[in-house]
């Protein structure tokens, strides 16, 4: 695995915690329009109502956004550490900047004050350090 996609793993993870959202506020949204029928009208084949049904997948679609975060912190501070590991602090502020906060290539190039030919040429070096802290690691 590269470097490149070793950091490109936590933008995946956070798009994925993005989609759970969406998914738990639609799972939400349903749940409020669905009215409890306490009357003893016919259920679905498993003997669940439609709230019933959407409360436990709201459950679950919450059990896997709190795995999903737990994760994403995990791999966010292992990759934090690893990049901490490059010697020189450009490299570093720019792949956190990149990766690890998500800023796009124009507003890291106007805060670090440099072209954008420049930063992506500083961008090349540090990945190519962190390659190699990652294969001292054995990751």
């Amino acid at each position: 695995m590269t470097a490149k996609e070793y950091l490109l793993q936590i933008k995946d993870r956070r798009e994925r915690i993005r989609v759970l959202l969406e998914e738990i506020e639609q799972l939400r949204t349903d749940a409020e329009s669905v009215s409890i029928s306490l009357d003893g009208m016919p259920r679905n084949q498993s003997g669940q109502s439609r709230f019933e049904s959407l409360a436990i997948q709201l459950a679950e679609a919450e059990s896997k956004l709190t795995e999903e975060m737990s994760d994403l912190w995990s791999q966010t501070m292992k990759a934090h550490a690893l990049i901490g590991e490059i010697p020189s602090a450009q490299r570093q502020q720019i792949l956190t900047k990149r990766y690890l906060k998500g800023q796009r290539w124009e507003t890291i190039a106007y805060e670090m004050h440099m072209s954008w030919n420049h930063c992506f040429r500083v961008h090349g070096h540090a990945l190519t350090d962190l390659e190699k802290i990652l294969k001292d690691n054995n990751m």
